[in-house]
């Protein structure tokens, strides 16, 4: 039980024992089966209504045929219907968890239609009063449109959600979430094999899995269509839960178990404000391109995750575990030459995810949802020799999701409200440096909202009008907390020199060893916090032949970026004869070293108002086969005060039943004006040095010995350069195709996107312009194809998709900000840069060839499920850090660089698999015991690994338990 409180949330200080995982699991398969039996009791009151099996259903009321694509999408139904029968008709909304029957009859309920059954999953809907017999098909063969092979649990709704026009659209259900991704709960490792998406950094000489980034629970964060990883708008039940402060500046890793840490950054930034795990996502949709002018504020793609909804007509519930720890997994030496020469121990780690959630009627109309999620994590190391203190660094790493929902339907409209909070809370202690105590690096976010959706019906020659409007308040707190405000970079024993007896209480010395360095220290606050108060509406309904839609929507954000004390950092050790003069000085030792520099970071608080508004409108023009969607987009946001009209423009042309070639023109702009606002208010950093002088060295300023002025950073005034606001400009082709031989899917598409008005610095360096560019081609095929009501022996259905795509990205300047201190400087080919700005040189020659792969099957009537995905790339030209250094002059100043050097990269293929059996089902509920491998094949990948951290982790087991009723 105590296991289980520190799953549900109850924070524990101290290291859970790895081997206790499979108690873990035991005690976890007790309660399950417990939970199920006992479900029994308490759902005999609803007996008479659970006599189907109930499905999720988040069917908004629109256009019948749009609807009933959804159904087929949600269930795997076969529906047969006339397409005059639902041409211009409208569907009521469906939501909640019933019968596949019980929500297609309120789907179709008020359309003059009627519902007649062939067998179990397939039926026929024809007009009332038609004499058609349900199973003479020859009646409606003629006439039919029949959509299949769309079950939720099948390849082929990947693509469009079923809609073979969508060609930027990929939409994986709850049933798909569930056998894609990457064990342990990140909903966005989801879109690894997806085509437009880069997730891979090959260069990297320095990419050991450590524990820090073990620990990091946040979700992962990726480029789409060639945009920078924090340039897509994430939404949440139709709300986006952006950060918008973020920064290239700021740090979005947290801080590595490096010596030297960055200061001036603030640590834990993130895109996204609120933190969801894949446990409570109903659905995930991806659009890559062809975006409609609904969407505003991104530069690469959309995420829409839609979370799970109330049951509307019984009490339901769930309740989940898993686990991994170091003991599962594998670790390989990664290194250049593939030794260890610091004999450096792999750390341990434990990891576990739990959920739990309860839904149900409340009232006539009146449903209720409720849920929490949480994932735990857990690492501990050795800290490094030097130290006196020689205990092992364990730290852990907490993140709380609570999901609550309330939805009211009546006769006058549907309202609801929601409320998702993460409460992210991640220990971080180094063990190459002495903290007093762990760091804690904040994450909390919140988002709620309050929805009314009303269908109007007709309106004179406008039909099927529906009313959609929300009201929504966004927080969130990121940053790192620590109540040490001062960072010492020193050295204890100079090469070849004697050990400094003042650092005795910290550091200690090592025989045998020339050097030795001694950092200890802490890294202040400095956190971020946003709130976002907003609304909005859209209309959308039919006329003729035609659809139309529009709307509006104002954000106000305010926003804070604090640090509250000042903070000091000192380094650089200088030895003498000397006398320390100051008895307050904290890095003085008489006659044997004390540091030269101390910069100081001013104390600080910046707030930001920022206003946001946007129009947007578009239709749907039918005219027989061809179909034309022209839209328009309008943003305003009053930092650069720039209006900023985006045309949309989509058309499809039906060529056959089974040819759809579709095409656009878009353009998106940037939306990360915050980021800009906020850094204008930046602190001011101050750099002093001291020397010996008369024997002396002092803490005083401007004294014999003491510290004198020597450089200054300041923040820069972002809106006084008269800045146009960055976007893209889209074209795309492509054609979806069912083929002819097994009826699979096939979906083909050119993409060219060209990036204008990037921010970049002009020569001097002491202005922002307009100057940047940016460019992205790709081209991918995708095929999908999903067999069901197979009796192959054992097996039940069989699905896969796979995908491959070409790319080539070139970005002329990919830093927005001012560089950070301390940057490393990059020489290749008789040029200088330095690290941010060589990452467009690395753009240029990005990874060209990417694929991936779904495969799925049900056995032993779909009690034994197995899958399988994976992500490949073919081998390319690139570039590698030689390992080599050369001094240049950069400004005057002789810098040290790394020699890049062109490099050919080898083939590379991650796969993760699975597979969950059904240990007992009642009519009420069942219990299901999975295990989930991550890397079958322990893939190591072409980036290495450093001496100092020269582990990769390979093969990983995950192992879970999950009970519903």
């Amino acid at each position: 039980m105590h296991l289980l409180a520190d799953i549900l949330g109850k924070k524990n200080t101290q290291r859970l024992n790895r081997n206790s995982v499979s108690h873990l699991l035991v005690t976890a398969l007790l309660g399950c089966s417990a939970l199920t039996t006992g479900s029994v009791v308490f759902n005999q009151h609803v007996a008479a209504i659970a006599q189907e099996q109930s499905v999720s259903f988040s069917i908004s009321a629109q256009p019948l045929s749009s609807a009933i694509r959804e159904f087929i999408a949600t269930t795997g139904w076969q529906i047969s219907y006339s397409s005059d029968a639902v041409a211009g008709k409208r569907s009521s909304g469906v939501s909640g968890n019933m019968s596949p029957e019980a929500a297609l009859r309120k789907l179709i309920s008020g359309t003059g239609l009627q519902l007649r059954k062939r067998s179990s999953t397939s039926v026929a809907l024809l007009p009332f009063g038609s004499k058609a017999d349900a199973s003479a098909d020859s009646e409606l063969l003629d006439e039919v449109v029949v959509y299949a092979n769309t079950n939720p649990s099948n390849t082929e709704s990947l693509f469009g959600d079923g809609d073979p026009r969508a060609i930027g659209k990929t939409t994986i259900s709850r049933s798909l979430i569930k056998t894609g991704g990457d064990a342990g709960g990140d909903i966005n490792s989801q879109l690894k094999t997806l085509p437009n998406v880069q997730w891979q950094n090959h260069t990297s000489t320095d990419a050991g899995d450590n524990a820090t980034n073990e620990q990091d629970l946040r979700p992962g964060q990726y480029s789409i269509s060639g945009a920078d990883v924090d340039a897509n708008l994430f939404m949440l039940d139709g709300i986006g839960i952006n950060s918008r402060g973020a920064g290239y500046d700021d740090k979005a890793d947290l801080p590595l178990d490096e010596k030297i840490i960055d200061l001036k950054a603030t640590y834990g930034l993130h895109s996204q404000t609120v933190y969801i795990p894949d446990a409570v996502v109903q659905t995930l949709t991806v659009q890559d391109s062809d975006i409609s002018a609904r969407y505003g504020g991104f530069q690469g793609g959309v995420i829409e995750a839609e979370t799970i909804n109330p049951t509307t007509d019984r009490w339901s519930g769930f309740a989940s575990i898993e686990g991994t720890a170091d003991t599962l997994a594998k670790f390989n030496i990664a290194t250049d030459d593939g030794k260890n020469p610091y004999d450096v121990k792999p750390y341990e780690f434990l990891k576990l995810n739990g959920s739990i959630g309860v839904s149900g009627p409340i009232a006539d109309g009146l449903s209720i949802l409720s849920s929490f999620s949480n994932r735990y994590a857990n690492t501990t190391r050795e800290r490094e020799p030097q130290f006196v203190e020689q205990k092992d660094v364990s730290t852990n790493t907490q993140s709380m999701t609570f999901l609550n929902k309330l939805k009211l339907d009546r006769d006058w409209g549907e309202l609801s409200v929601t409320n998702t909070t993460t409460l992210y809370d991640q220990e971080f202690e180094s063990h190459r440096y002495l903290m007093d105590e762990a760091a804690e690096i904040t994450g909390d976010g919140s988002s709620t909202q309050l929805s009314f959706q009303k269908d109007f019906g007709d309106l004179g020659e406008i039909s099927n009008l529906n009313f959609d409007s929300k009201f929504f308040i966004n927080t969130s707190k990121k940053g790192n907390i620590d109540k040490n405000n001062a960072f010492y970079a020193l050295t204890a024993k100079p090469r070849n020199g004697d050990f400094v007896d003042g650092l005795s209480d910290v550091c200690r010395d090592l025989p045998g060893e020339s050097y030795i360095g001694c950092f200890y220290g802490g890294l202040g606050e400095k956190t971020q916090s946003e709130t976002s108060l907003g609304s909005s509406f859209s209309v959308d309904g039919d006329w003729l032949e035609h659809k139309f839609s529009a709307g509006a929507g104002v954000n106000r954000i305010f926003a804070r970026r604090e640090r509250p004390t000042e903070l000091t950092f000192y380094s650089s050790s200088k030895i003498g004869t000397f006398d320390c003069v100051s008895a307050d000085d904290p890095a003085c030792w008489n006659d044997e070293m004390y540091a030269r520099s101390r910069v100081t970071y001013s104390p600080y608080e910046t707030n930001v108002a920022l206003t946001e508004v946007n129009l947007w409108a578009e239709t749907e023009l039918n005219y027989g086969n061809f179909q034309f969607q022209p839209g328009v987009r309008l943003d305003y946001e009053n930092f650069l005060n720039n209006v900023n009209v985006a045309p949309r423009l989509k058309a499809s042309w039906e060529a056959t039943d089974r040819v759809v070639i579709s095409g656009g023109f878009n353009r998106y702009y940037d939306d990360s004006m915050l980021g800009y606002a906020l850094k204008s208010g930046d602190s001011k950093s101050v750099t002093h040095w001291r020397n010996i002088e008369n024997g002396n060295i002092s803490n005083a300023l401007d004294t014999e010995g003491g510290w004198y002025y020597k450089s200054s950073k300041t923040a820069i005034d972002y809106a006084s350069f008269g800045l146009r606001t960055p976007y893209n400009d889209e074209y795309t082709v492509g054609a979806s195709v069912t083929d002819p031989l097994i009826d699979g899917v096939f979906r083909i598409k050119y993409l060219h996107r060209k990036g204008e008005d990037r921010f970049a610095k002009n020569e001097a360096g002491d202005a922002l312009t307009n100057d940047g560019s940016s460019k992205y081609d790709s081209v991918s095929v995708e095929y999908a194809k999903t067999w069901s009501d197979l009796s192959f022996g054992p097996l039940n259905t069989l699905g896969f998709s796979v995908s491959a795509s070409w790319a080539k990205r070139h970005v002329t300047n990919n830093s927005y900000f001012e560089e950070v201190e301390l940057e490393d400087y990059i020489y290749y080919k008789g040029k200088s840069y330095t690290e941010s700005g060589f990452d467009g040189v690395k753009g240029n020659l990005d990874i060209p060839i990417r694929g991936g792969l779904r495969l799925q099957a049900g056995l032993l009537d779909n009690r034994l499920k197995l899958w399988s995905s994976a992500s490949f790339t073919l081998p390319y030209d690139g570039v590698i850090d030689s390992k080599e250094n050369i001094d240049i002059e950069v400004d005057g100043t002789e810098q040290k660089h790394d020699v890049y050097v062109d490099h050919r990269y080898d083939f590379t293929t991650y796969v993760n698999a699975g597979a969950s059996y059904q240990l007992a089902k009642t009519e009420f509920g069942e219990t299901v015991v999975t295990a989930k491998v991550n890397n079958v094949f322990n893939e190591t990948g072409n980036a290495t690994a450093s001496d100092t951290n020269p582990f990769k982790k390979g093969r990983q087991f995950w192992l879970g338990l999950k009970t519903s009723f």
